[in-house]
């Protein structure tokens, strides 16, 4: 990791150690500290008497948004939730009640609008739509004068989507707001799941007007561009081959001229497939490459395979109490698509019955085995990577883990959960 600290050198000869780091973001740092620290010390493991293999079942975790803990969990948990919307949604519903049209999910319409005098009028298809919007910015003057411009993007962002060619197109979604250090500054932008309305030559229509309104939203008053090059013009044709000179002469030069916008694919053997199977692992994994964005972590950098503490410390008190991700249109109030890193017993069983290693009743959802339930220190526990991960239990975690008096998986859970609960846990807005 990245070193927040230094050493000057006094008129004595003596080295002093010296943070780059102030007292807030020094505050928000131990806070993630003692977050991350403490979460997933309560894991439950369950111990199979005969064969005297491991399980790991279900971690207590800390929710703190920077955790790479919760946002791995988070992350697990969310794509098996779209696995089970994407087959259960293959279409929408237009629902009217001669009054209102609506578009909703089966499940909104069953659970809000069917006892309330609504009917479906039509299924409706869609596509799916992998969108990325960035503004103009500069390391110092930012975006308009904002280095952290998190509020101001998610407020444009918000009012594109009020516009009614917006609302004609796309029927609803999710978008998370992402961070990166770049020369320019800090390069925070919006990467957004679309499910868009289909119809032949859509994505090139919504591409067009989002590319429009985007530049006209995204004006930096302290951009220095004063015209748009004849590269760049070639590069925004190259995004969008309906696109008119006329269309690219009514762009901003001091506003976004490229958006990214792409119908969800997925590279089998170098070459882009389109991902429209549903429920099929190329739409899947089309769908959570674009998701994955929401999860990566906060001020790591890949290419050196470490965290940027100075970084971090910087964001820190800026994403404070934000929220960085959302659902809109037919999505918003999708509970089901919820995102969270809490102990959930359905999810857990499902999870287990996915495991090939383990026999689930199909009508109960236990284990089928004589089994011991633990909890343990997950630091404590090693996986044998010549042996397919087979999970191993040190001798330190042989010595401390707690055994349940417990003779089922949902009771185990709800034990971790009652344990996790009654152990002082770091207070955090995040």
């Amino acid at each position: 990791m990245n070193s927040a600290l230094y050493f000057e050198t006094t008129e004595e000869g003596d080295k002093v150690c010296k943070s780059r780091i102030s007292e807030e973001q020094e505050d928000h740092l131990l806070k993630l500290q003692r977050s991350a620290s403490l979460c997933s010390n309560f894991s439950l493991y369950s111990q199979n008497l005969v064969a005297k293999d491991y399980t790991y079942i279900a971690s207590g975790t800390c929710s703190h948004k920077c955790c790479f803990i919760c946002n791995y969990h988070r992350q697990k948990s969310l794509r098996r939730k779209y696995v089970k919307w994407f087959n259960e949604n293959q279409v929408l519903l237009q629902i009217s009640n001669g009054k209102k049209n609506k578009v909703v999910t089966t499940d909104q319409f069953r659970l809000k609008y069917e006892q309330s005098g609504f009917i479906v009028i039509k299924d409706l298809e869609y596509d799916l739509m992998h969108l990325t919007l960035t503004v103009p910015h500069y390391a110092d003057a930012g975006f308009n004068g904002q280095i952290f411009f998190y509020t101001r993007i998610i407020e444009l962002f918000n009012w594109m989507r009020k516009d009614s060619p917006w609302l004609e197109m796309v029927y609803g979604g999710e978008f998370g707001v992402e961070t990166e250090r770049k020369e320019s500054g800090l390069h925070i932008h919006i990467h957004a799941l679309l499910l868009v309305r289909r119809f032949f030559g859509n994505r090139n229509e919504l591409h067009r007007y989002i590319l429009k309104k985007w530049n006209a939203l995204s004006v930096n008053e302290y951009s220095r561009r004063e015209a748009i090059s004849s590269l760049a013009r070639e590069k925004i044709k190259l995004s969008n081959n309906t696109l008119t000179d006329e269309d690219i002469n009514s762009l901003n030069p001091k506003g976004a001229t490229i958006i990214g916008l792409e119908t969800i694919y997925t590279l089998i053997n170098g070459a882009k497939v389109r991902a429209t199977t549903w429920g099929s692992d190329a739409m899947i994994k089309a769908v959570m490459e674009t998701i994955s964005y929401h999860f990566e972590p906060h001020a790591f950098n890949k290419e050196e395979n470490k965290i940027n503490i100075e970084l971090l410390a910087e964001l820190l008190p800026h994403v404070y109490r934000k929220i960085l991700y959302k659902k809109f249109g037919c999505l918003h109030g999708e509970r089901s698509l919820n995102i969270s890193a809490e102990v959930n017993e359905q999810e857990l069983i499902q999870d287990l019955a996915e495991a090939a290693a383990i026999q689930v009743d199909e009508e109960t959802g236990e284990i089928i085995s004589e089994r011991i339930f633990q909890i343990v220190n997950p630091a404590y526990v090693f996986h044998d990577k010549g042996n397919d991960n087979k999970i191993v239990f040190s001798q330190k975690a042989k010595k401390t883990a707690k055994i349940l008096d417990v003779e089922n998986t949902t009771a185990a859970v709800r034990k971790l959960g009652e344990m996790i609960q009654g152990f002082h846990k770091p207070k955090h807005d995040n």
